[in-house]
Parts: structure tokens; sequence; C-alpha cells
């Protein structure tokens, strides 16, 4: 089900434009797309597994709202994970944490800091993983990323 009632066209994607652009190496011009968040744009550089193109899309950004920063690259860490990428996951969870976002960023950090260890516990070294999840710097991320191990040790006993 797409949500469109049957005859009606689907909406354009409003962010098609801007990861085209990502994906053609015009970073400047998709990270000041009006019609799309920076985050979803840089999305386009995860299939094609280039986090460095994406973390040039995100510090490109024009957006002011250092929380909506902080939110897309907690995104991006989660689909950097969930494609098995845990360098880049780590790396652009670490991005999250911006100074002058909402609780400079843990908001999005403990969430994402979970989603990271489910896809990391589940492909990796478990010892390793719990090694990262208690060096969270706090209580929620660290309560967090040992969730995300867990739930990845019950996925995989299955």
């Amino acid at each position: 089900f797409s949500g469109v009632p049957a005859g009606e066209a689907t909406p354009p994607d409003p962010c098609a434009t801007a990861r085209r652009q990502v994906l053609a190496g015009n970073v400047a011009a998709s990270a000041t797309d009006e019609n799309c968040s920076c985050w979803m744009a840089a999305q386009a550089a995860v299939a094609p597994d280039k986090p460095a193109l994406a973390r040039q899309v995100m510090r490109r950004c024009d957006d002011t709202n250092r929380s909506d920063i902080s939110d897309g690259y907690a995104h991006l860490a989660v689909a950097f994970a969930q494609r098995g990428d845990l360098p880049a996951a780590t790396q652009f969870l670490e991005a999250a944490r911006v100074p002058g976002s909402y609780e400079n960023g843990e908001g999005y950090i403990g969430p994402s800091g979970e989603a990271v260890a489910l896809a990391w516990g589940k492909h990796g070294d478990i010892e390793t993983v719990l090694q990262w999840a208690r060096s969270r710097p706090t209580g929620y991320e660290r309560a967090l990323a040992i969730l995300g191990l867990a739930s990845a040790l019950a996925a995989t006993r299955r």
C-alpha cells in the first residue's frame, strides 16, 4: 500500500534532485536544496558505500538548526550500520554530538547507538561491541548500546 489513492499519481520525491546531485559529486548544490534535508540528500551516498561523500554533504549543510544536523548524523550512523560499515557508523554517531543541539545530540545518539550496537552485534565480535558499549560517555548511551547488543544476541540465538 503506497498511501496514494488508486488512480492518482505518486507525488514526486522532493529529494530526488538533491540525491542525484550528491551522486554526481555536486555537494554544494545538494547541501543547499530547500526541498530536502541534508541528511536525506546525504543518504544517497549510503548505498554505494561512500561515507566520505555523505560527510561532505553534512559539512556543507546550510541548516542552522543544530538539532537537525545532529539528527541527520545519527540517521546516517544507523544507515551505515545496517549496511555493515561499522567504522563509518561509529564516526557518524560521534559526529552527531553537535554542540548547541538539544542536549548536544544525546537524544539522537542514544537510540542510534542502540541500532549500531544491534547491527554490530549481529555481525561482529561480541566482546568488542560490549567494550564499545561500556565506553559510551553517558549512562543513557551505555544503557541503549548494551540493549542493542542484547537484542543482537537474542536475535542470533533463535
